[in-house]
């Protein structure tokens, strides 16, 4: 009877985890965050702030409701001497 029970959950546990597999863009977020780290790495370890804007400006195209990519973005241009941009 409990060898039943566990394996029809199993099952189901299996078909659940195979349908959000499925469901997601692995690609999409992959490619996302590879940005984003890649943006965050120009920034804060090679001081390359034009790269960096260029980064955290598909960034925030790609996720307009992350106010990190903002901030990143703000930070970019304030270390360039475009006050005027990094406040926007």
């Amino acid at each position: 009877m409990i060898r039943k029970i566990f394996l029809r959950n199993l099952l189901a546990y299996a078909l659940l985890a195979g349908v959000f597999t499925f469901a997601v863009d692995h690609a999409k977020i992959f490619n996302q965050r590879s940005k984003y780290l890649l943006g965050i790495f120009y920034n804060g370890y090679f001081k390359n702030y034009k790269d960096g804007v260029v980064y955290f400006d598909y960034m925030i195209r790609q996720e307009p409701r992350d106010p990190q990519n903002y901030a990143n973005l703000a930070i970019c241009y304030k270390e360039l001497g475009d006050t005027k941009r990094g406040a926007k």
